[in-house]
């Protein structure tokens, strides 16, 4: 009896690569009215692809499907990139970010990392650059770039130490290169000013100092509290502290 083998057709798919910040996420890859990248995906001899339409709109990505959809049904040869298994940016910055988590890092410094990553992401997603491997020293030139509209140097120099380590984390082959070209950020005269030891004045001392009678009502301690004060003083460790609000209880 004569067996004849059928060979699946290949069905070229438009879908959204949404972007951490998108608030369209939970809407899914098949949703058509945000400004994500779209990227077209099939699969071809039992392989999967994908490729990016390097487009935002999902019209202009469905012309792009209609014509591979043509050059596949004709059996033309197609460059394809196959669905690799290593783990993509995004993915890396949540497992970047989970180590940090169980590192016992405050919420606030958690929620800034996962903004400025998530920042790093679109960029990246945007280049239709998907995998750490993919990361060029370019790449992270140009991504600094946009930092410049932040006003606080040290807010770049903080940034910058997050990048580094999380590229530390998930670039292996490539670290040297893009490390080598993210120099140090310099502070401006106004970022060394706003830094500089400013001690308490002896007004605000003697503020801070009746103060502490009533933030702890126990004698013992209120005398403790005031013998740290007076030592901090005493060896010059106040003069690293800024005129702001303190709170005693943390004393």
């Amino acid at each position: 009896m004569l067996s004849l083998m059928v060979q699946a057709r290949s069905v070229v798919q438009v879908y959204v690569r949404h972007s951490q910040s998108c608030s369209s996420r939970h809407r899914g890859e098949f949703f058509r009215g945000c400004d994500c990248p779209k990227w077209l995906r099939y699969s071809v001899g039992g392989k999967r692809h994908r490729k990016p339409a390097k487009t935002r709109s999902w019209d202009a990505a469905e012309d792009m499907r209609v014509e591979l959809q043509e050059q596949l049904d004709r059996g033309g040869a197609i460059i394809v990139r196959a669905e690799p298994e290593t783990p993509t940016i995004e993915h890396c910055v949540e497992t970047f970010i989970s180590g940090k988590e169980s590192e016992g890092l405050r919420k606030a410094t958690i929620r800034k990392l996962r903004y400025q990553l998530a920042q790093f992401v679109d960029f990246m997603t945007a280049r239709s650059r998907l995998f750490p491997n993919e990361v060029t020293a370019t790449d992270v030139i140009e991504y600094r770039t946009a930092w410049d509209s932040w006003k606080s140097a040290v807010t770049r120099q903080k940034a910058q130490q997050n990048l580094r380590g999380f590229l530390r984390f998930a670039c292996k082959k490539n670290l040297n290169d893009i490390l080598d070209a993210l120099k140090p950020v310099r502070l401006a005269r106004e970022d060394k000013e706003r830094l500089a030891p400013r001690p308490f004045t002896e007004k605000e001392l003697k503020t801070l100092i009746a103060q502490v009678p009533t933030t702890f009502p126990d004698a013992k301690k209120a005398a403790r509290v005031i013998a740290l004060i007076h030592c901090m003083v005493a060896t010059g460790q106040s003069e690293g502290t800024e005129r702001q609000s303190v709170t005693l209880s943390d004393a």
